[in-house]
């Protein structure tokens, strides 16, 4: 999986790890922690990164799911103003 994370000031990095959750209900629950919470901490070979969510303006996570959060709204396509 790929997630790449947008900045508030435009910065981007992307991580890639393999999923953490043995079943699609785990993986959910996982996913809304993460949204709910003041940080995302990320473990890599050497070191940890914890990264204050107030920091960033969004998410991206390659490829979706298999479940989405209930309030998550579905088909949805970006539109050009």
């Amino acid at each position: 999986m790929t997630l790449t994370i947008e900045y508030l000031d435009g910065r981007e990095e992307c991580y890639e790890f393999t999923p953490q959750a043995e079943n699609v209900l785990n993986a959910v629950t996982r996913l809304k922690r993460v949204l709910e919470s003041e940080h995302l901490t990320l473990e890599l070979d050497n070191e940890v990164v914890i990264i204050f969510t107030h920091h960033i303006r969004h998410l991206r996570l390659s490829p979706p799911p298999q479940r989405y959060p209930e309030d998550t709204i579905r088909n949805a396509r970006r539109v050009e103003l």
